[in-house]
């Protein structure tokens, strides 16, 4: 009987005391402030750090009361009214109020074009004139301590989704001045439900806000990089439980235990070429066609190329209408663009210089050549420019170039997350389109509620997009993560691949009869 007390006894403490989650990124360049993050990495370490008024559902994604508890929207759908929950405190011990989020939102405008996610904010009566010039009013407002009221310059349907996005996240004052936050964990004062213990180049330790609003079940979350691991390794720590969740990092799967670890989903991002249109002749629309037509899309766009080729920039959503494309090679129409266009053999087009992730220029996916073969025939000369994925964003602002690549995770779950891109006032219009045309189809889009009527037009919108060659879609990605489900309870895949990690809890049930039969 003693026995059996003590073994229950050392059982429960096991249970209980055990709630530390050891996980594995990718890539260790963490820009640790929201206002000029990018990467998805960093969207995901944002879900233990930093909280705005809403956030997502693990699972399906909708839009859940976080730091509001609840809001009202008025009769014209242009005036949200958000109420803050009374328990709400900074890491620090700091009551959140109302004017805090004016301030930190303030804060994205001011920031200028090293924010790319700023002109999410365009939606919001004011934003775009004011950070653009510095200049006018802003519709947010603290109505007082617990009342936050949101004016929109026209109805947004899709307003609470994009608030899920980590640029909307509540900054505490004492870092809205600071760019850098690496320097110094003591500097970051959180409003999420974890803060940061301590983090070094080859890792990062998170322990509980102490004053956070809601429950939470993990003791510790213990961050580290995958690049202080080989595959061999890596494998061996997961097999052994020393690490509970890898993302998207290299593993032997063939020494690999539980092979239903390794979770495979689509998720809502696409990859593709596009045009800088901004300088002659590739503002010429004849030009860019015929480029597109003379590459071989059979071939770029087969599954051995590319799983999930596609030929739409914007990821499969229900009742979204199919745009149109440029789907086949057709040489001779090409040939025939071009000298309308007044290019020939005899007259080239000038250089063209492409960026591609080094992912594109490798021996399993030489997309390079691809490009090279179909157009050195018309040009003076093709040049790639090879980059490391971690530098392809800031490449693409900095470097003079005619064909860019990029890799986009949807930051919400609808086409918009897409279509913005293209609009003249987004940081992240590295394009540099600019078409009244598509503005306007933009535009009138966010102003109708009917979700069929809504999409119809954002499909045509992207259509432009497309008939134009401003984008050349490849593929639609899928998300990998190695994690035992069955240990590490509240995590889904959602297209997204974003897992607050508030949501996850450790079942030691999972391991506790290999514990009882050791004993």
């Amino acid at each position: 009987m003693r026995i059996f007390i003590l073994l229950l006894l050392y059982v429960t403490q096991f249970l209980y005391a055990d709630q530390e989650l050891h996980v594995v990124f990718d890539n260790s360049n963490i820009q640790y402030n929201p206002i000029y993050a990018v990467s998805s990495e960093e969207a995901q370490l944002f879900t233990a750090l930093h909280e705005g008024l809403v956030s997502v559902h693990p699972q399906y994604l909708y839009p859940v009361p976080a730091l509001a508890k609840s809001w009202k929207i008025d009769e014209t759908q242009t005036i949200y009214t958000f109420k803050l929950r009374d328990n709400i405190y900074f890491s620090n011990g700091e009551k959140i109020r109302a004017q805090h989020f004016v301030r930190s939102w303030m804060q994205q405008l001011k920031a200028g074009d090293q924010a790319l996610f700023s002109s999410m904010f365009d939606v919001i009566q004011g934003a775009k004139e004011y950070r653009n010039t510095g200049k006018g009013s802003v519709g947010i407002k603290a109505l007082s301590d617990n009342l936050l009221q949101i004016i929109l310059k026209h109805p947004t349907p899709h307003f609470l989704k994009l608030i899920t996005h980590h640029s909307f996240t509540l900054i505490h004052p004492s870092l809205l001045t600071e760019t850098d936050w690496s320097h110094s964990s003591k500097l970051i004062v959180t409003s999420g439900p974890f803060t940061i213990e301590s983090f070094k180049n080859d890792s990062i330790v998170l322990v509980p806000n102490k004053y956070y609003w809601d429950t939470i079940s993990l003791s510790k979350i213990t961050i580290t990089f995958a690049q202080d691991f080989i595959k061999q390794q890596l494998t061996q720590l997961f097999n052994q439980n020393k690490v509970d969740w890898i993302l998207s990092a290299a593993i032997d799967a063939k020494t690999l235990e539980n092979k239903s670890s390794i979770i495979i989903s689509p998720s809502f991002s696409s990859t593709f070429l596009f045009f800088r249109v901004d300088k002659n002749p590739w503002d010429n629309p004849k030009v860019r066609i015929a480029l597109a037509m003379l590459l071989p899309w059979q071939i770029i766009r087969s599954t051995t190329l590319l799983p999930r080729a596609a030929n739409t920039l914007v990821p499969t959503i229900d009742s979204y209408p199919v745009p149109k494309s440029i789907k086949n090679q057709d040489r001779k129409k090409a040939l025939t663009l071009l000298k309308e266009a007044g290019f020939s053999k005899d007259h080239l087009l000038p250089a063209i210089r492409i960026i591609l992730p080094q992912t594109m220029v490798s021996e399993d996916m030489n997309l390079a050549n691809i490009l090279q073969g179909s157009w050195e025939s018309i040009t003076e000369k093709v040049e790639i420019i090879s980059v490391h994925e971690e530098i392809l964003i800031p490449t693409l602002h900095q470097k003079t170039y005619t064909v860019g690549t990029l890799l986009w995770i949807g930051d919400y779950t609808d086409p918009l997350a897409f279509l913005e891109f293209w609009l003249p006032d987004s940081e992240l219009n590295f394009s540099h389109y600019d078409k009244q045309q598509y503005t306007e189809q933009i535009q009138r889009s966010m102003q109708i509620s009917d979700l069929s009527k809504r999409y119809k037009l954002l499909s045509q919108a992207e259509s432009l997009l497309l008939e134009n060659a401003v984008v050349l879609p490849l593929s639609h990605g899928t998300s990998i993560n190695i994690i035992n489900t069955t240990r590490i309870k509240g995590w889904y895949p959602n297209p997204l691949d974003i897992h607050p990690f508030k949501a996850l809890s450790i079942n030691n049930n999972a391991n506790l009869l290999d514990l009882v039969t050791l004993r």
